[in-house]
């Protein structure tokens, strides 16, 4: 199973796996095999249903991406129904999430809040981060956490 993250979200901001069959388009009747235990359904509507009542996995019927949440599959819809509620009051550029906006916003202040444990390296974007993290350690977002904890509790009791 997927590490589930502070946000609600499977990993980080969402499960991002191989996505079961059926979810890049083509027959909606295919048959999927969830990714969770070996049942098979036909169709994304019966699989979503599954995963909710069966393993209380909230899961998006148009790209599988996978939510601990409610309220986190109903912010994530927003993507597929390109709503940007969430404008930059300096450039104007419009975001379907307050978070993604606050990112944005590092670019025009030019600050790097998201630091690397492991080399130091700061980032504007939480992405940015989560890539980085990934390739360069192969580590995540919530073992470079701890990896801060665990330094910063080394400095308090030297």
């Amino acid at each position: 199973m997927a590490a589930r993250g502070a946000g609600g979200s499977l990993g980080a901001g969402g499960s991002r796996g191989p996505l079961p069959g059926g979810f890049s388009g083509g027959n909606p009747l295919k048959n999927i095999k969830c990714t969770k235990c070996p049942e098979v359904f036909q169709g994304v509507e019966k699989l979503v249903f599954h995963m909710r009542a069966q393993h209380f996995i909230f899961m998006c019927p148009r790209c599988g991406k996978q939510f601990n949440h409610s309220s986190n599959l109903n912010r994530h819809m927003n993507v597929h129904r390109g709503v940007k509620s969430h404008s930059c009051g300096i450039c104007g550029k419009c975001f379907t999430q307050k978070s993604t906006l606050h990112d944005h916003l590092n670019l025009h202040t030019g600050a790097r809040p998201y630091r690397c444990s492991y080399c130091d390296v700061r980032f504007a974007h939480k992405p940015a981060i989560r890539r980085h993290l990934k390739e360069q350690h192969g580590k995540t977002t919530a073992e470079n956490v701890l990896e801060a904890s665990v330094a910063e509790i080394n400095v308090l009791i030297r």
